[in-house]
């Protein structure tokens, strides 16, 4: 299990692929699971996130199923503490992920 699940998933959307799994990689921690979807992307978008598998970046590709059902499916089998999402194009955080989990192991309440 790991304690954080970060997904990002791309429609037809390669240009920016590389901003935004760069500024999730910069954010990981220990704990963090990043999966990048490919919706059946007709363009490139798949090649460009399989370049991050290197970094052990999970890459999932299918038919395009619409971001809520491809969501739908990507996280009904992920089994960790968080889940954050990240859309394709965002730049996220360098201290994100970090800043979120201490607040909500802090704050159950939230």
């Amino acid at each position: 299990m790991h304690k954080v699940v970060f997904v990002t998933l791309y429609y037809n959307r390669a240009s920016e692929v590389d901003v935004t799994l760069t500024s999730m990689l910069a954010a990981k921690i220990d704990g963090v699971h990043i999966i990048a979807v490919d919706d059946g992307s007709t363009d490139h978008t798949y090649e460009e996130l399989l370049k991050f598998k290197e970094y052990g970046v999970e890459v999932i590709t299918g038919k395009n199923k619409g971001l809520s059902k491809c969501l739908y499916d990507v996280l009904d089998g992920v089994d960790s503490q968080y889940i954050a999402i990240c859309g394709s194009g965002d730049i996220c955080h360098k201290d994100r992920i970090l800043d979120q989990i201490e607040l909500m192991d802090n704050r159950p309440d939230i």
